[in-house]
């Protein structure tokens, strides 16, 4: 092991490494942000915007890019090398800087600041499972509720196809919402409006949420904005999803519930004033949003005529456009970082066979017989 350490050429090794990490995260961050920006650009197009479903999944797929830079080569030559190539100087400046600058003259510099990233990324995952577990505890301490929301929230589970959930109601200054992945509960505030169509809504709202598994993508969204907490681009796509989430349930409100569109709008007014009258919730986790948010709901329930239904050609399309955004860029990222890993094992190999010739030479090395030893019997 000494052996192996004194030949261990530490300036050669450890810049590569480096160097590798850093070209790694050069790629994730700049093929997602790209991707991001393309999105953002087709999401103006008022044919998605009336489908907020369908918005959702373009900005799910320009969160999964910063995960899957590169992706499987399914073509010979995908956007994202033509995104790439399009800003190609931009990305040598960068890399130039990067890795001439920090990695060849701060390489300790560089070890700790990557150390202080890991350690920060532990802090906040840290922090969200136990924001988590302490929201699922508190809402398991809730009463149930009555037999008459029991009853509207089986109807209108069975309207939207799924598992009729736990229900219970609290008298936190909360706004309806979801809790949980495996075993959801829908959490109600005392003070939703009695009217059957206002709490129909409501339970509706909240149920095409585990309809459209939002509480798990909702986990994966933080888990994003964790890894990626210095980068404002993930943060942008994944409001942008909430955004979308929320107006797709709104849009399942409207095709199964037995409202209107107006008084829908009134209802969420009033859920919203009600909850500003009264002290900010402890726990994160509330439905309703910002006022900004709040007032885009609104705009687009009066303004568009939402559409949920997702039909045959969209599917295609929108698997077509996945497909395309999340294959290529072999040449352009892989080519170097496949590089620098046959450099590095080049020369794990050179060091390897230093090594060995260097305990072969050693006279006390008990794995290497001594000429004229023989065995005694």
């Amino acid at each position: 092991m000494i052996g192996l350490v004194s030949c261990l050429d530490a300036n050669e090794v450890v810049p590569r490494s480096v160097e590798l990490v850093i070209q790694t995260f050069e790629s994730t961050l700049l093929h997602g942000t790209l991707l991001a920006g393309l999105t953002w650009l087709v999401t103006r197009w008022h044919y998605i915007r009336a489908r907020p479903a369908l918005s959702f999944a373009l900005w799910a797929l320009a969160l999964l890019k910063f995960f899957l830079p590169s992706g499987p080569a399914f073509l010979p030559f995908g956007p994202s090398e033509l995104l790439a190539q399009a800003i190609g100087a931009v990305g040598t400046v960068t890399k130039w800087v990067m890795i001439h600058s920090l990695v060849r003259s701060l390489t300790v510099l560089g070890m700790l600041s990557f150390g202080a990233y890991i350690l920060t990324v532990l802090l906040l995952c840290r922090r969200w499972m136990i924001s988590q577990w302490l929201l699922r505890q508190k809402v398991e301490q809730l009463g149930f509720a009555g037999s008459d929301i029991q009853q509207l929230a089986r109807e209108c589970a069975q309207t939207l196809g799924v598992r009729v959930p736990v229900v219970r109601i609290t008298t936190e200054p909360w706004t309806p919402m979801v809790v949980g992945c495996l075993h959801p509960i829908v959490v109600l505030p005392a003070w939703i409006p009695e009217a059957a169509h206002c709490r129909r809504a409501v339970l509706l709202h909240e149920l095409g949420h585990i309809r459209r598994h939002d509480p798990w993508f909702h986990q994966f969204q933080l888990i994003a904005e964790s890894v990626f907490f210095f980068w404002p681009v993930v943060h942008f796509v994944t409001a942008q999803l909430r955004e979308a989430r929320e107006m797709a349930c709104d849009a399942l409100v409207l095709a199964h519930g037995e409202i209107s569109a107006n008084d829908y709008g009134h209802s969420l007014l009033r859920i919203a004033r009600q909850a500003r009258t009264l002290q900010e919730p402890t726990i994160l986790g509330v439905a309703i949003g910002s006022r900004k948010l709040l007032q885009r709901r609104i705009d687009y329930l009066l303004s568009s005529r939402p559409r949920e239904r997702w039909t045959l050609s969209l599917l295609t399309a929108t698997a077509v456009w996945g497909l395309l955004v999340l294959s290529g860029a072999q040449s352009t990222a892989d080519t170097d970082r496949i590089g620098l890993l046959d450099q590095m094992t080049c020369q794990g190999e050179a060091l390897l066979a230093q090594l060995i010739e260097t305990a072969s030479a050693n006279p006390r090395n008990p794995f290497v017989p001594r000429a004229g030893r023989t065995h005694q019997s």
